[in-house]
């Protein structure tokens, strides 16, 4: 169902999900690295290769913007047409409406595209692993499902088009669980900032488009229904030059608070997700930096505090 659900998935990604378990939090480097090699080992003997061998799983090789290289070619695993058939008797078995999302063009995306839902895969990875303390992460949806809710005249963010969105709920005993929304924007340098040719397609635009959003129709946007915060919309570039570059536009033409700004590289680090995801520091327009853990009053953040 993960492999349907995320498009694809490397090896790297699926030991993250369901086999590293606290090893990324050992504290001795040396430890650590013998732990993390254990586990991604395990990916195939254990999980790919009884896929493989009934033929419910692929391997496609693109071109993916890694975590130790700009650019190489990795083995990604996504499901073939088998595979997705049991992944379609598996929801209507749960009840619970889920649709496939598998289709055949999948294996044929092209390298851009490739790259840009690798990236996302990693957010959502570290988002899930970092949960704990009494957060859940809810209503993940990346480009696609929001393409398809906003073609569907279900949601009203269709203008401007964040790569994701998601909420982070803290349940409650005494009081009502809180909800905390974000939006999500993946910049791999490939967007004008300012533009003179396309004006309404560069950088500064999609701000204006957001904060037009975020000053009316987010309000009554059914996406957000039950959500009574205003959403977060954090922004990963590819480089500290070119965070800041855009940090500064941002500010320029009136972006606030509301707008943070980090480097997704350290948070693809071999490290404990949960102090790489609540402690990783976030830039904003007025200069003051910040972490999800001070934003949202979050102290005990580690995978060994569990």
């Amino acid at each position: 169902m993960m492999l349907d659900q995320r498009r694809f998935l490397t090896a790297r990604q699926i030991s993250r999900l369901f086999l590293r378990g606290d090893a990324e939090a050992i504290l001795d480097p040396a430890t650590r690295a013998r732990a993390l090699a254990a586990a991604d080992r395990q990916v195939n003997r254990r999980i790919l290769r009884p896929l493989k061998d009934s033929e419910l799983v692929s391997v496609v090789r693109p071109f993916l913007t890694g975590e130790t290289t700009p650019l190489a070619r990795k083995e990604v695993n996504l499901l073939t047409a088998q595979g997705a058939a049991l992944v379609r008797q598996a929801y209507l078995d749960e009840e619970l409406g889920r649709q496939l999302k598998w289709h055949r063009g999948l294996a044929g995306i092209d390298n851009t595209n490739q790259a840009h839902a690798a990236l996302l895969n990693d957010v959502f990875i570290l988002l899930r692993r970092g949960m704990g303390s009494g957060w859940t992460l809810r209503g993940w949806r990346d480009d696609r499902d929001l393409s398809q809710l906003t073609q569907q005249g279900a949601i009203g963010v269709g203008g401007f088009g964040p790569d994701a969105v998601f909420v982070l709920s803290l349940r409650s005993d005494t009081a009502k669980d809180e909800h905390f929304p974000f939006m999500v924007e993946l910049d791999r340098g490939t967007e004008s900032v300012w533009s003179l040719r396309q004006p309404t397609r560069d950088w500064t635009a999609k701000i204006e488009r957001y904060l037009t959003y975020l000053a009316g129709s987010q309000r009554s946007d059914p996406l957000w229904r039950g959500v009574s915060h205003p959403p977060i919309v954090l922004t990963l570039a590819a480089t500290a030059n070119r965070r800041d570059t855009l940090l500064e536009a941002t500010r320029q033409i009136g972006g606030d608070d509301r707008f943070w700004f980090a480097t997704y590289q350290p948070l693809l680090a071999d490290h404990d997700p949960r102090r790489l995801l609540w402690h990783a520091p976030w830039q904003r327009p007025s200069g003051l930096a910040t972490t999800l853990a001070a934003f949202l009053g979050v102290s005990d953040v580690s995978l060994l505090a569990t």
